[in-house]
């Protein structure tokens, strides 16, 4: 278990950090954005949102051999002003086979696909809110990276009336 989750080899920026693994002998690289550096916490974040892609692009390079690639980033993309969305979503879409983000306490999956690429994205309700009126969750995601296409989903959300996750 250590092997997965504790690496000397991490590389972490103040933009973006990189985690690689070898699970099951093949090579999956994590790339987590900060895409928190903009957001200011005393307006919305949704069209104020920007993110280098220059540097998102570094981090594609440097992952280049891997099986998996997988993104993480805390703002959905919706949240970036138009050009810069149009350009990470490009990218993303084109490098990368998972993408994992939050902010929005709401669930949306969804898999898409453009040309001759696709990618799984799950934008995940929060597990921890003060909201008294948002939905409270968690999901677990297995992925096949043989098959590269088969996913499952497995959710439990909070139910307030009974105390407890419920799938």
């Amino acid at each position: 278990v250590k092997a997965h989750y504790i690496n000397e080899d991490d590389e972490r920026d103040e933009l973006f950090s990189l985690h690689n693994r070898i699970i099951g002998g093949h090579k999956v690289s994590i790339v987590t954005l900060n895409t928190s550096w903009l957001s200011c916490g005393h307006r919305a974040d949704v069209n104020f949102l920007m993110f280098p892609t220059i540097i998102l692009k570094e981090a594609i390079n440097r992952i280049k051999d891997s099986d998996c690639k997988i993104i993480m980033l805390h703002h959905p993309l919706s949240y970036f002003k138009e050009f810069n969305s149009i350009e990470l979503e490009d990218l993303i879409h084109k490098e990368f086979n998972l993408m994992f983000s939050g902010h929005i306490h709401r669930e949306q999956i969804m898999t898409k696909f453009a040309g001759n690429n696709g990618i799984y994205s799950n934008t995940t309700q929060a597990t921890l809110t003060f909201d008294k009126d948002a939905e409270i969750g968690y999901s677990l995601i297995e992925y096949n990276i043989d098959e590269g296409s088969e996913i499952i989903v497995n959710r439990a959300s909070y139910s307030r009336k009974d105390y407890c996750f419920t799938e």
